[in-house]
């Protein structure tokens, strides 16, 4: 020791009970923190949970601003060669797989024709006694079908006034 420099019995007490203090603090917090995570880890271990999702089908179907439904029925009116709509606009609203047709009421004496392409009156086919007209995937909103009817080529013209309800229909492939 140096002259002259004493060494007090109570700082040493003082030195002691301060590395102690730090060695339980720093114990505990070790402590808690170990806890802590051990807490965390084994929570993810054991937070495994399933959801199960279902989503039901949606098919809706609309003709010219009318209601959705799955089937819709148009009554177009034939005036010799002329009908009446000439066309028709159908909406379709699907979140999976579809087929539109067409089937005319008229008991098998069909005389009208479904043209895909309403504007050049282009890919007609008979109703007879249903047609496919459409078919695609989800639409991811309302898609629009415009459908074309004329007298089918192949039936006697009469000059007579005929009804005929035409039933859209909707469904899954």
């Amino acid at each position: 020791m140096l002259a002259g420099a004493s060494v007090s019995p109570v700082a040493s007490v003082d030195e002691r009970g301060r590395r102690m203090r730090f060695s339980a603090t720093t114990a505990l917090t070790l402590l808690l923190g170990w806890m802590l995570l051990s807490g965390v880890a084994a929570a993810q271990a054991t937070a495994r949970n399933t959801v199960t999702v279902h989503i039901p089908t949606v098919l809706r179907l609309r003709i010219d601003q009318g209601t959705a439904s799955a089937t819709r029925s148009l009554d177009v009116t034939v005036e010799g060669a002329v009908v009446h709509p000439g066309s028709v606009n159908v909406k379709v609203f699907a979140n999976t797989d579809w087929t539109l047709s067409i089937s005319d009421d008229n008991g098998g004496a069909t005389t009208l024709d479904v043209c895909t392409d309403a504007a050049a009156m282009t890919g007609c086919m008979p109703i007879a006694p249903e047609v496919e007209i459409a078919a695609g995937g989800m639409t991811g909103g309302w898609m629009d079908h415009t459908v074309g009817f004329r007298v089918d080529p192949q039936s006697s013209l009469t000059a007579t006034r005929s009804t005929h309800t035409l039933t859209f229909t909707l469904s899954r492939p």
